[in-house]
């Protein structure tokens, strides 16, 4: 029984230190040019993300997560939910090298992204996110997915 708490306060503090090596990351690889989305954002948000699904997976618990270190798919540099615009999340998912990455395929392209931003499958995500900070971030998803859904509505059409 001390063993396992034990172990269960070491699994804690490695994965505190991997979140702080997350949040230094976040910091430097902030995008600030609007027009493109750099590589290591693209990279950042991709190992962020199976970072976190790993851990859902394995059914660790995440330590509270700072909404600013959360990536989102979105080009540019993002101040406010604002800058969350259909065109910029249009131009970091369907960015030729991320759908290099996909297949190719822009509606599965899309469709993947809407497994982590959808408000069922945010949900379990939000769980993890600073008490305070949890409206906030719910909102973020919600609109991100709303401009998903209208971005595969948009491809749907184009392919009629």
């Amino acid at each position: 029984m001390v063993e396992e708490r034990r172990n269960i306060a070491e699994e804690r503090a490695r994965l505190s230190r991997e979140l702080r090596q997350w949040e230094v990351l976040r910091r430097t690889m902030q995008p600030t040019h609007t027009a493109q989305i750099p590589e290591t954002h693209s990279d950042f948000y991709d190992a962020w993300w199976g970072w976190v699904r790993s851990l859902i997976n394995r059914g660790l618990d995440i330590p509270p997560v700072d909404r600013a270190v959360i990536p989102l798919p979105v080009s540019g540099c993002v101040t406010s939910t604002a800058d969350c615009t259909e065109s910029r999340v249009r131009d970091f998912v369907l960015h030729s090298a991320r759908l290099k990455m996909k297949g190719g395929s822009k509606t599965k392209a899309v469709r993947e992204e809407l497994l982590i931003w959808h408000p069922d499958k945010f949900a379990i995500f939000l769980s993890f996110v600073k008490e305070d900070q949890k409206d906030d971030m719910q909102k973020i998803a919600q609109g991100i997915a709303m401009r998903l859904i209208d971005i595969l509505a948009a491809l749907s059409r184009e392919s009629s």
